[in-house]
């Protein structure tokens, strides 16, 4: 049940920007997110806020997560882009083929009394060895946490839905199409460290791949994946007290691509090829008006 944030704080070489409970920012190498990429499953996803409070780590649920791919400098993951001071690679978790089919149903629910943070999720998974599906529905709501003197921090509150799934189709022995889905929105997040909150945060992650894997030859395997993914973020002070003049920044980022990547070896020698293809489209607006 803990967060992608508590994950992330027991990396080496990765410390975290606090600006409230929600959506910490990863540095790498004392390296910021503008130096740093941040990848999912390889899917180049570019953070949509000009303050760069929408992280993307931020858009993957934990019961997801199969693993944290954390490399330093510029090398390491291939599809990384901006990686200066690093990269991170979000694994998802799948179910993955069986020769025996299998169901798996399961529930979480988790509490903490300060903020009295709620959580409350459910997934379901089932593999064969021509199909697997695995997702998922998650919900966080938190109120307002209180300091270690009993004081109650105003604005740091949040709630957040997640939805997501991952399916796979099993064409031969040695090819597989497989797909990912995430949908994850995040509203009436607090940041007491600033003077604006987020009125919404929203993502739509989508991939098909193919995969290709070959035994005892020189070429190992061989995968291709198209994705798409849209982010929105909308930062807004009008539930701050005594604000003279309103700043309404809503945000958006589109980024669709393709990689190609093959893997090869020979004895105690290995090659790896990478076609990296993508898109990026930002836009940032600010609307300033006088408060009430």
């Amino acid at each position: 049940m803990a967060s992608i944030d508590e994950h992330l704080k027991e990396l080496k070489n990765v410390s975290l920007v606090r600006r409230g409970s929600y959506a910490w920012e990863p540095v790498v190498n004392n390296m910021a997110m503008e130096r740093v990429s941040t990848t999912i499953d390889g899917m180049k996803i570019f953070y949509a806020c000009t303050d760069k409070m929408d992280p993307v780590t931020s858009y993957v649920e934990s019961s997801n997560l199969q693993s944290i791919l954390l490399n330093s400098g510029l090398n390491g993951n291939p599809q990384a882009t901006g990686n200066i001071g690093g990269s991170l690679d979000l694994k998802l978790r799948k179910a993955g083929f069986l020769y025996d089919p299998e169901w798996k149903v399961g529930a979480d629910a988790g509490y903490e009394s300060n903020g009295h943070l709620q959580v409350y999720g459910g997934e379901a998974s089932y593999s064969s060895k021509s199909f697997y599906t695995n997702g998922g529905f998650f919900y966080r709501h938190a109120d307002n946490y209180k300091e270690g003197g009993g004081r109650e921090v105003s604005f740091s509150q949040f709630q957040k839905v997640n939805a997501f799934n991952n399916f796979g189709f099993r064409l031969s022995p040695q090819d597989a199409i497989e797909g990912t889905f995430i949908f994850d929105r995040a509203t009436n997040v607090g940041y007491p460290a600033l003077n604006m909150d987020v009125a919404k945060a929203e993502a739509f992650i989508t991939s098909l791949s193919y995969k290709r894997l070959w035994e005892e030859r020189l070429v190992q395997s061989w995968e291709t994946k198209v994705y798409y993914n849209h982010i929105t973020h909308v930062m807004d002070d009008t539930t701050r007290p005594d604000v003279q003049i309103h700043m309404d920044m809503p945000g958006k980022s589109w980024t669709t691509g393709l990689y190609s990547l093959v893997r090869a070896s020979k004895g105690a020698h290995e090659l790896t090829a990478n076609y990296d293809l993508y898109y990026n489209r930002l836009f940032a607006d600010m609307t300033m008006y006088p408060g009430g």
